[in-house]
């Protein structure tokens, strides 16, 4: 089976996809938290990943970090 889509065709398609995935980024809020300038680096570490696992997933309440070293 051949398909041909035009060039006009294919913009718009590629403007609507890139547009759904904006909104939906834009949606789930910033990439980095916002951090206070007196947090360790350790610390300002799990806050982002802890940050960016909520973000990915808004069904997460929780995010527990594993003390052994």
């Amino acid at each position: 089976m051949n398909v041909k889509i035009g060039g006009a065709t294919l913009a718009v398609i590629l403007t609507g996809m890139l547009l759904a995935f904006g909104v939906t980024e834009c949606q789930r809020g910033p990439l980095n938290p916002e951090l206070a300038d007196d947090v360790s680096d350790a610390q300002k570490t799990w806050l982002t990943i802890e940050h960016r696992i909520k973000r990915s997933d808004p069904a997460l309440t929780e995010v527990s970090r594993d003390q052994r070293r």
